[in-house]
């Protein structure tokens, strides 16, 4: 049950960000802008499944649901939903720490200004 989802997380991360689809990825990315009009969209879609984590997690996902268990249309359902998300929640949290090779691309977590804490002096917390 551990093994899987960082299986699928595997998977993504070797289609999105590893160099050895670099070249596909870019032959996708030359193939919707130079697309006609009738196929743009199947090629924007292909496009953005290979750029997104989540997306990319449940098509995943369901192909190691049939690998999983047994075969029905609830369980691939299911298998896609929930590895999809642990593939999102693996991400952001190595996003987060930093993936090791440019620290500058972790993620960045601001608060609004109406998060700060403000100190209090306590003489003015008791004369209030």
């Amino acid at each position: 049950m551990i093994l899987t989802p960082l299986v699928c997380f595997g998977i993504c991360l070797i289609l999105i960000d590893g160099s050895i689809f670099q070249g596909f990825r870019d032959w996708l990315s030359e193939k919707e802008v130079n697309a006609s009009k009738s196929t743009k969209w199947f090629h924007s879609k292909i496009n953005q499944l290979f750029n997104c984590y989540m997306c990319l997690g449940f098509q995943v996902g369901m192909i190691l649901g049939i690998f999983s268990g047994p075969f029905d249309h609830w369980n691939l359902l299911y298998n896609g939903a929930f590895y999809s998300a642990l593939t999102w929640i693996i991400h952001c949290v190595v996003q987060y720490l930093g993936n090791g090779n440019d620290p500058t691309k972790s993620l960045i977590i601001q608060f609004p200004d109406v998060m700060k804490v403000q100190e209090v002096k306590s003489e003015d917390h008791i004369n209030n």
